[in-house]
């Protein structure tokens, strides 16, 4: 087929290849000889009936070809579907399935046997972990084993991070065990309220009920166990399934909560709200939580039977209970915790810390919670610690997965504010990790059997959290502010609850962020000498302030929070007040009042008049003036944004300082800056000529416009207003050349 008889899918495919396959065109493969009829119709999809033409003479086949050519350019940047290959295909694979890049560059050889050994040795360390921190959530502690089992599944198809294991968390579960306890309360009046309806003899329950302890209840904090014999009484008869399945419930609707919340945030791309967490925060955070964390496991670690608070202070509540039941501890209990504790340290710090005997085991740790879980369940057993000697123990475990059910449902009303704190909380800690991780390995991440041996378990996991206490020393020194973010958040989350210390730690946090953007620093810049570089005149001692010209710099966006700060301290740097030069200026036009007062004080006083004309004429304080100064140059290297009010107010101090015969400047602005003032009319009232690409050609453009400024000036008292004042331009008077003159001008009369 020459040129000439070339169809429009031949000519598709030669301009566009990758537009063919989306035309959906169909075409018989099997033509019928001329003349005979067919039943088959060529069929054409409307995108195809577009690209048709009707046939043409020859030449005419480049301007068909051109316009051909501009129909698929404007195709191809209206659908999206057309930019379909196999190479983006795979990239958008990869963006939802990150494990499929991960597995680009594996070794089979290499990488899986190591693997391997990482996932044993981790699965190992998930079963007490998982059984301990299950604890802490007031759960049974097979739910510390789902908890290890399926996250891992989920986060290994759509996780970034290749090193991250996903499972039971300290500061997590607990916060999970405040929602749980909400959950129990709740189940404890429940169940109140429908005995005290069913049982005729509930008379001393209904007592009770209606007289808590005033101790426990005081400063806010909730009595989550027995207050009364009777409760006792009343809560031993009950099932103890039937508590278990509403504690279920309240955690299963908070992380139900939690991940939906994390999906939503994660399509929004809101993964930036974690840059509000800053480390001196999650630092005083996780301290405070490992407070609550060892306090929840104190009770198992003595063997001391402790009340259950919830609300804030209670930890004062519960070391208050602590230390009045002390004096009767489980002698049993309390060995079995300093032995495990001892046995962990040793394994953690002697072993698996220590780089000789790493070396030895080949950098494979050694499992030591999952030893003395073993060894506690044999002695556990064997000597029958719960029958001879009271040994709190967790007793059965069921086997196989719970049938899957949407029964929690109906709690998700109860958990919705929870769930946000423990949201970001999760993400943040996790997030932080997988860039600890990322960075070492430089690659991207796209923001129980015996209690008193979990007990054990959790406290020595604590120790890396305990050791932040060292970071109040280097903070101290570092940052006075992030001193302050840790305690403030550190004493909220022990005082108060683990949320409300998040909370408070992060206003706390935001407070710093706006005082500085109020309150930012500011200076005069001067010149290098021999260059045309401008640094701070503070700082650098041997700058050089150009005679007349004031550079201001403000270190900080403009937006109407800190306008006001930023007039001030314009005038403050700069000394130069156009509300007051705006007043002498006014007085001074009232010439035959000044040469009456003066020929006044000739007449009356030998001795010479004082003059108030540099006084403030209500307030009586003096009056500076512009010192020479001709124009203000505003660095605008350091403003990232300005908002409406910001451009009306920047309008507002170039006229005001025009009024007193000083220009000013904006030098160096972003581009995002010269947008917001071309959109906002602020060319309307300024000139383009006073914003400026740099420092450096602003200063160039003040010199020029002070030099035009003295010719005009030295012929001003022989040419008539109307030979200067043309096509809208301002002219420069010298306020002190000005005075000068005014008083020349009144001594010649005197005479």
């Amino acid at each position: 087929m020459d040129g000439e008889q070339a169809t429009w899918e031949d000519e598709v495919r030669l301009i566009a290849p990758e537009l063919f396959p989306c035309l959906r065109h169909t075409v018989l493969e099997d033509e019928k000889p001329e003349g005979v009829p067919s039943k088959e119709n060529k069929t054409t999809s409307s995108l195809a009936r577009f690209f048709k033409r009707k046939k043409t003479k020859a030449g005419y086949l480049p301007r068909r070809n051109a316009i051909l050519e501009k129909s698929v350019e404007k195709l191809r940047a209206s659908l999206n579907c057309c930019k379909c290959s196999k190479h983006t295909a795979a990239k958008r694979l990869k963006q939802l399935f990150p494990f499929t890049s991960i597995l680009d560059g594996y070794s089979g050889l290499y990488d899986l046997p190591c693997d391997i050994i990482a996932g044993l040795t981790i699965g190992i360390m998930h079963i007490p972990q998982g059984m301990a921190y299950a604890l802490l959530t007031q759960l049974p502690p097979v739910y510390g084993l789902y908890t290890s089992f399926f996250p891992v599944l989920i986060y290994f198809f759509f996780g970034t991070s290749r090193h991250i294991s996903v499972g039971t968390f300290a500061v997590v579960s607990l916060m999970i065990g405040s929602v749980v306890d909400k959950g129990h309360v709740a189940w404890q009046r429940h169940e109140l309220q429908g005995a005290i309806q069913d049982i005729s003899t509930g008379h001393n329950i209904t007592h009770s009920l209606q007289e808590p302890d005033p101790a426990s209840t005081s400063l806010g904090a909730t009595n989550l166990s027995s207050a009364s014999p009777g409760f006792d009484n009343f809560f031993r008869t009950r099932p103890l399934s039937e508590l278990d399945m509403v504690k279920v419930g309240y955690a299963m609707a908070v992380t139900f909560c939690v991940g939906i919340l994390q999906v939503v945030l994660g399509f929004l791309r809101m993964g930036f709200l974690t840059t509000f967490l800053s480390d001196p925060l999650i630092s005083g955070f996780t301290t405070g939580a490992a407070i609550h964390v060892f306090s929840s496991q104190i009770k198992s670690a003595f063997g001391v039977k402790v009340d259950r608070y919830s609300g804030p202070l209670k930890l004062i509540f519960s070391y208050h209970d602590f230390f009045t039941h002390l004096n009767h501890p489980n002698l049993v209990t309390m060995t079995i915790t300093i032995v495990t504790v001892l046995f962990l340290i040793g394994i953690k710090e002697g072993i698996n810390n220590n780089k000789k005997f790493r070396e030895t085991f080949r950098g494979i740790p050694i499992p030591g919670e999952l030893i003395v879980l073993i060894i506690g369940t044999v002695l556990s057993k064997h000597f029958q610690l719960h029958k001879q000697f009271d040994v709190e123990v967790i007793g059965h475990i069921p086997k196989g997965f719970p049938t899957a059910s949407l029964a929690f449902v109906k709690y998700l009303p109860d958990v919705i504010g929870e769930s946000f704190a423990i949201c970001f909380t999760a993400f943040a800690t996790s997030f932080a990790i997988s860039k600890i991780l990322a960075d070492k390995h430089n690659y991207i991440v796209d923001p129980n059997q015996i209690q008193s041996i979990l007990a054990a378990i959790i406290i020595v996991s604590l120790k890396g959290l305990f050791f932040q206490f060292a970071e109040l020393k280097r903070l101290w020194k570092v940052s006075k502010v992030d001193y302050t973010v840790w305690l403030v958040t550190f004493f909220a989350t022990v005082l108060l609850d683990v949320d409300l210390g998040l909370l408070i730690g992060l206003i706390y946090n935001l407070v710093p962020i706006l005082l500085r953007t109020q309150e930012p620093y500011s200076c005069l810049l001067g010149r290098v000498p021999n260059t045309d570089i401008y640094v701070d005149c503070n700082i650098y001692k041997e700058t050089v302030q150009l005679p007349g010209i004031k550079i201001f710099k403000f270190e900080s966006p403009l937006y109407f929070a800190n306008m006001d700060n930023f007039k001030s301290a314009l005038v403050k740097a700069t000394n130069v007040d156009p509300h007051y030069l705006k007043l002498l200026k006014n007085e001074m036009k009232d010439t035959d009042m000044t040469l009456r007062h003066r020929e006044v004080c000739l007449a009356t006083s030998e001795e010479p008049c004082e003059s108030h004309d540099h006084l403030h004429p209500l307030s009586g304080r003096p009056v500076p003036s512009n010192c020479g100064t001709f124009a203000i140059i505003i660095d605008g290297s350091a403003i990232q944004y300005v908002d409406s009010v910001t451009v009306r107010v920047l309008k507002d101090i170039v006229l005001e300082y025009r009024d007193v015969d000083i220009d000013v400047y904006l030098g160096d602005c972003k581009a995002s800056v010269r947008i917001m003032l071309e959109k906002s009319g602020f060319y309307n009232h300024v000139y383009r000529r006073n914003v400026c690409a740099t420092i450096h050609h602003a200063v160039q453009v003040a010199q020029k416009s002070a030099a035009m400024s003295k010719e005009t000036l030295a012929s001003t008292f022989t040419m008539a207003p109307e030979d200067f004042l043309q096509e809208g331009e301002f002219v420069r008077l010298d306020l002190e050349n000005s005075v000068e003159s005014v008083d020349k001008i009144a001594a010649e009369g005197s005479s």
